[in-house]
């Protein structure tokens, strides 16, 4: 009997912890400093937002001033992914959401 109350007594304690995460995330909103996460998340998120085939052959390399940086060093890719920016920007904001990612530079 004392092993089910203290499984029911961890699991209410877990249902009302947040993800760290979210804590996280929360602090640094406080301090103004939201955007900012949620652009490094992006960078450091790249493969996962736009897919294997792609982040074999790119890199986000920098997030700044509400844009993403992303190295390309092939010529042909980069000028492929420069014309689906508004695709990738899509995903972005499924992503992490509006107003984080406004402009993406491909070097």
């Amino acid at each position: 009997m004392g092993t089910e109350n203290t499984g029911a007594n961890s699991h209410a304690n877990h249902s009302d912890a947040s993800p760290l995460g979210g804590q996280i995330l929360r602090v640094m909103a406080g301090f103004g400093y939201r955007k900012d996460f949620l652009g490094w998340r992006v960078v450091s998120s790249w493969e996962e937002i736009v897919g294997e085939r792609i982040a074999k052959m790119s890199t986000a390399t920098r997030y700044e001033d509400q844009s993403l940086y992303v190295k390309v060093a092939n010529p042909l890719l980069r000028q492929n992914l420069s014309m689906e920016v508004d695709l990738l920007l899509d995903e972005i904001r499924k992503f992490v959401g509006t107003g984080i990612v406004k402009k993406i530079h491909f070097h």
